[in-house]
This record gives structure tokens, sequence and C-alpha cells, in this order.
């Protein structure tokens, strides 16, 4: 019906988040080492709002509509290749929030008289993708269509037939990974102490990464014998069924980094 197409997308985007995290006491001296630099554990939970395009990575023609030739609309003077838009195309859109969840090490050094705490960790990311596809097509009954003179056109049937599939998939998509942070203690507030931090992680999605769908869309014959008399119904062309399907596959890997701002209590 249409030729099929192809297409890859680089996906970049800001966010902004709220994440909570909690420390456990230092960890005691360990023996092989001959100094005690104050490892301490921690986990952390991670709700972040972000703001990704709805992208189309892979498209064909137009989905704006079809335009049928004006001069020659009212007597449908015209054949199927003469009816302009119509495409396809399959787009990905990604929920707002995503969670995401760590488990690492924080170890504690001194930098020109500031704390600065180098963290490893191991996480967990989560969210929502949804994969739509669309299919937008016309066709005519060509059979009269044939020059009846040099140079004029001759009589083209009066049915026209429009197509137009339609079909979504969404998906919860997990990942884990590694990463670390570096955050430098920035000052104190009576029991409260301030920090600037920056991370990167890398995360490799688990499951399946691919979407697979399809629409149809069937016609019955638009024309019937009532005791002789041919009755017009539905688009007059003959009984079809047309088929469309999608398919789109997200990188294996996700990459996130962050700056922020982090209070924690600190005591007296």
């Amino acid at each position: 019906m249409r030729k099929s197409s192809d297409g890859k997308e680089f996906g970049l985007w800001p966010g902004v988040g709220v994440d909570v995290q909690l420390m456990t006491p230092r960890i005691p001296k360990i023996d092989i080492l001959p100094f005690d630099i104050g490892i301490r554990g921690f986990v952390s939970g991670e709700v972040m709002a972000v703001f990704p395009p709805s992208r189309a990575t892979a498209n064909e023609g137009s989905l704006d509509g079809l335009f049928f030739p004006e001069e020659l609309k009212e007597k449908n003077q015209y054949p199927s290749a003469a009816i302009g838009g119509g495409g396809s195309e399959v787009r990905s859109e990604q929920d707002t929030f995503e969670f995401a969840a760590a488990i690492g090490i924080s170890i504690p050094i001194n930098v020109l008289n500031r704390t600065v705490r180098i963290k490893p960790s191991f996480g967990w990311l989560h969210y929502r993708l949804k994969v739509s596809g669309r299919l937008l097509h016309a066709i005519k009954d060509d059979v009269n269509g044939e020059l009846a003179a040099p140079g004029t056109l001759g009589t083209f049937g009066y049915n026209t037939r429009i197509i137009d599939l339609q079909k979504n998939l969404t998906k919860n998509i997990h990942a884990i990974g590694t990463g670390v942070e570096v955050e430098l203690e920035s000052g104190k507030f009576g029991p409260i102490g301030a920090a600037v931090f920056a991370s990167i992680h890398g995360y490799k999605v688990v499951g399946d990464r691919k979407f697979k769908f399809q629409s149809s869309q069937s016609f019955a014959d638009g024309t019937v014998d009532f005791d002789g008399t041919a009755s017009s119904v539905g688009d007059g062309l003959l009984p079809d069924t047309y088929r469309a399907t999608w398919e789109h596959e997200i990188d294996p890997w996700i990459y996130r980094m962050k700056m922020g701002l982090r209070f924690h209590y600190v005591g007296d």
C-alpha cells in the first residue's frame, strides 16, 4: 500500500527532580587499610520530571491530510496518483516521570580544607514509553482511467476509499547500571549542612526492548443489487482488508547526568 521506512533518533532532554538519601554510620576501620577514611553506606530514591518531546523515529510522506485536485474534485476526473498527502510514521513519547533508586558507598576526602565525598553506586531506573504508529492513504477505482483521446483524461471511477490505520503500545522500561557522584560540602547552617553535587550514571535496559504492533481495517463490498436496482453502500469499491505493522526498538544504554544542591542533617 505504501513503501516502508526506517530511521534513528537520538534523545536528549532536561529534567528536574527530588531525591532522598539515607546514610549509615561510619563503617568500622578495615584492617587492610593503614588508616580510617570514614566510609559510609547509603541508599537513595529519586523522582524526576522530564520534558522529552514527542519524536517521529521513522516517517514517510505526510500525515497532515489528503489533498484532492480541486478543479476535478466534483467530477472525480483524476486517478489515485493525483491524490496528494498521506504517509506513515512511528512516533515515541516518554512519560513525564522517571523513578530511580541506588545503593552505594560514600568515601570522604579532604580537598583544600573542604570535605569532598566520592559516591560510587549501583542503581535502577524506571519509566514508561508509548510508541504510536499511523498510516494514512487513499485509493480510487481507476479501471476506466485510460486516455479517451490524446491529451484528454478518460472517465475515472467515482469511488474513493480513505484508509486510516492507527495503533499504539505502552511498555514499562527498567534499566540497571552503575555510576559515580561527587559531592562538595559548601556550608553549614546550624544542624543543617549544604552540599553541591554532580553525577553521571549509565544504565543497561533489561527485558524486551522491542515494540511491534499492527492494525487492520476491513471494507465490505460497496455496491449491492436489490431486485435489479443497484444501490450504493459503503465506498463502492471491492471488499478488502488493509494492514500495517510498526516496529520500534530502544537503545540498550541510557545515560544520565545530574547536578544539584543537597541538604542534610549533621547535628550540633
